[in-house]
């Protein structure tokens, strides 16, 4: 065997072994990627959906979130802060009437160069079928996001839904969501108190 084959051998065993490499231990951009699919398939719901799968589905997502996570509206003052709150909310919402779908389009992400934290910007496309045979009902919801990297795992820190020309897409279930995890946290405290 030549030596220039010995090379060429060399080159493309080193190839496939990084190859492999990136395959085995995705970066961290792939890592994100895949985190934000599997959070927009967490929030599917079916349609029907019991109270206790409504609940293993919001720890589910839950795990995925900084404790002190913010989903807001861009340009309001309307919020929901932390993770307690947000995993409250999708535990005690309502029970879809049909099938509700979330898949995430054009997502770009950014990771910084410490790379502790990105970004990340998509569309979040949520589409309703109220009847099995019926054709769904589709909204896209531009967002950003905002992730960090805590002990090796990425964490969703911030959610902000952007408005657009047809206005802000989230305000409903963001007034909503405040309203009713104010009532539980109400409830509770009234429960201990006479506990």
């Amino acid at each position: 065997m030549t030596r220039t084959a010995k090379s060429a051998g060399a080159v493309l065993a080193a190839a496939a072994v990084a190859g492999l490499v990136w395959w085995l231990l995705p970066g961290d951009e792939r890592r994100i990627r895949a985190l934000l699919h599997e959070v927009a398939g967490e929030l599917t719901v079916a349609a029907g959906e019991e109270a206790l799968a409504r609940a293993a589905r919001a720890a589910r997502i839950g795990q995925r979130l900084s404790p002190d996570v913010r989903i807001e509206e861009a340009g309001t003052a309307r919020a929901l802060d932390g993770r307690d709150d947000v995993v409250g909310v999708l535990a005690t919402g309502f029970a879809a009437a049909g099938l509700v779908t979330v898949e995430l389009l054009e997502l770009e992400v950014d990771v910084a160069a410490d790379g502790l934290r990105a970004t990340a910007r998509a569309v979040a496309r949520v589409s309703r079928t109220d009847q099995p045979d019926a054709s769904s009902a589709a909204e896209d919801w531009p967002l950003e996001l905002e992730l960090e990297k805590v002990d090796g795992t990425w964490f969703v820190a911030r959610v902000v839904a952007i408005e657009t020309a047809a206005g802000p897409p989230a305000s409903n279930q963001l007034d909503r969501a405040n309203r009713e995890v104010t009532h539980v946290r109400r409830q509770a405290s009234r429960h201990e108190v006479r506990g």
